[in-house]
């Protein structure tokens, strides 16, 4: 019976692949930020940074093609390779230990350890390296060491606010870095969660369509995230309006946008769920959402922020760019603390409803299910609505 359940649970590619993201999350929140000789953003960006500077030279756009492109190839080979060495350590690993647990507990537990180390060990190192690809814990603790700085004075708070922003920091006062810590927080739920798991949990389905073996349902899965890492990282480096960057960071900067446009609305989404849940204001996140979400030149990062103003029934404002909210009541540093409550809740909504979505479609795939006498319209149209 039980060697029965534990080959139910490691040889189902749905319960596999949901037991991977969530420890990962885990050790994201227990761990945090892998260091960095060996973290994926750092090493992308090592990599943006060596191939960028003799294209900045080319003076059209192209260079910004040749970048994405090239840096794509470079990550997706290291994965690879990666990738292989992880199987190659776990299937040794799984081989001795199995031997030497049926050796020492055979006549005590009748256990297919092969099974048990076979997936084990493979998920742990997988584990570790998806949990690189987000972040959780920095997301939540840079925003409360912003707060913190604040009550030992506003040159420490300024300094602090100044390594998550791109905006002046120098002359804010309490309100202004209220504002960017909350903005920061929120904008952030979408580029470092909500669309990693997303393209994780979509390659993954992807591979199952294509009736993959689970290594290489893992391993698409794995690329799902590092293709949007990479594309996310090359924005955040080189996807700037000015005269040094336009050209190179122009592709990048846009297919950022396409990539993050359906997982920034579905993240907006699940702040208004959110909102309601913890009892904030739901009605209003919808209202300021559907009002002030295209405020920003951000095609995206207005959703989360548009919403969680809403839901605390504050204004976020970002000067001579951008206004979210309604300034009902004057910030104070317990809205970070309400902010971080908010991106809490809402991670954990989005994780449980993609899952959801991720099964089903799953389930509708594996069955070969036809829906196409039901009508989507009314659905369609709501989310159009927010497109």
């Amino acid at each position: 019976m039980i060697n029965y359940f534990i080959q139910f649970i490691f040889n189902n590619f749905n319960i596999y692949l949901i037991l991977l993201l969530i420890l990962s999350i885990l050790l994201d929140l227990m761990i945090g930020e892998l260091p960095n000789k060996i973290h994926p953003v750092v090493i992308i960006g090592k990599i943006i940074d060596k191939l960028s500077k003799p294209l900045l030279k080319i003076k059209n756009k192209f260079s910004g093609i040749f970048l994405t492109i090239t840096t794509l190839l470079i990550n997706i080979i290291l994965q690879t390779i990666i990738y292989s060495l992880i199987i190659f350590i776990s299937l040794f690993l799984n081989l001795f230990l199995s031997i030497f647990f049926n050796i020492l507990l055979y006549n005590y537990l009748i256990l297919n350890y092969y099974i048990i180390f076979k997936f084990s060990i493979f998920g742990i190192l997988i584990s570790i390296l998806l949990s690189g690809m987000f972040s959780i814990n920095l997301l939540i603790s840079s925003s409360l060491n912003v707060k913190e700085d604040m009550n030992k004075g506003l040159d420490q708070a300024r300094n602090s606010i100044s390594m998550l922003v791109s905006r002046d920091t120098s002359n804010l006062s309490e309100e202004p870095i209220i504002s960017a810590t909350i903005e920061s927080m929120t904008e952030n739920i979408t580029d470092s969660y909500v669309s990693y798991v997303f393209y994780f949990l979509l390659f993954g389905l992807i591979g199952i369509y294509l009736g993959l073996s689970y290594y290489y349902v893992i391993f698409l899965a794995l690329i799902g995230t590092i293709i949007y890492r990479t594309i996310n990282t090359l924005d955040a480096m080189v996807g700037y309006k000015n005269q040094k960057l336009s050209n190179i960071g122009w592709f990048p900067a846009h297919l950022d946008d396409i990539l993050n446009y359906i997982p920034s609305r579905f993240a907006g989404l699940m702040v208004i769920l959110s909102a309601y849940n913890l009892k904030m204001d739901g009605k209003n996140s919808y209202k300021i959402l559907r009002r002030d979400a295209r405020n920003s030149p951000s095609p995206n990062s207005g959703f989360t922020m548009a919403a969680v103003a809403g839901a605390l029934r504050i204004q976020l404002e970002k000067k001579d760019t951008y206004i979210m909210g309604d300034k009902t009541q004057t910030l104070n540093v317990e809205d970070i603390d309400n902010a971080v409550k908010l991106t809490k809740r809402t991670i954990l909504l989005s994780t449980i409803f993609l899952i959801i979505i991720y099964l089903i479609l799953n389930f509708i795939i594996i069955n070969h299910i036809d829906f196409s006498f039901l009508n989507f319209t009314n659905v369609f149209n709501f989310f159009k609505s927010l497109l």
